[in-house]
């Protein structure tokens, strides 16, 4: 019985020395794109500071995020936001409560399309909570154009390093 459970110890320890010696590292830990399947989500390699200042048509709202110092408060947080921004044809310059204003296009809370439900209300900076609308063909999984945020109808929607942009058709 012994030389038994030796020979078997012995058998089981080549056996599985032989089956694991072909693995190699990257061939479990490769890296692999994961498929989104929502068409209207884009998907960059940058901050959401960089993407807001690589784009011409979102310079008013990214000066506005510069001067009211923004981007250096996510810096100092080190937390994932979400940005509600307005192409320049949208945005209005606000002539008084400068800061309430700008602050109530930044949240703490980086929001996925995916976890947006129809009659959400998100907390922004301003101390204020933005709510969300979804229609039944938003409800379906096509984002722009039928959710909204307060009055902003989605335009577009954008994951970053560092959270989400959402592209809106109003300001907050």
């Amino acid at each position: 019985m012994k030389t038994f459970n030796k020979l078997f110890t012995i058998l089981l320890t080549a056996g599985l020395t032989t089956a694991c010696s072909e693995l190699k590292d990257d061939t479990h830990y490769k890296e692999s794109d994961t498929p989104i399947a929502n068409a209207e989500l884009k998907i960059v390699d940058m901050s959401s500071q960089q993407y807001l200042q690589s784009r011409s048509d979102l310079s008013s709202i990214n000066q506005l995020f510069t001067a009211q110092g923004i981007y250096t408060e996510l810096e100092e947080k080190g937390q994932l936001s979400t940005m509600l921004v307005v192409t320049n044809d949208n945005f209005t310059q606000p002539s008084e409560n400068t800061e309430f204003i700008t602050r109530s296009h930044v949240s703490d809370i980086s929001i996925s399309p995916a976890n947006l439900e129809d009659g959400t209300r998100l907390m922004m900076w301003h101390g204020k909570y933005v709510n969300v609308s979804i229609d039944s063909i938003g409800q379906q999984g096509n984002i722009v154009d039928h959710v909204l945020f307060n009055n902003g109808a989605v335009k577009e929607v954008v994951k970053t390093s560092t959270g989400y942009v959402y592209v809106i058709s109003d300001m907050i």
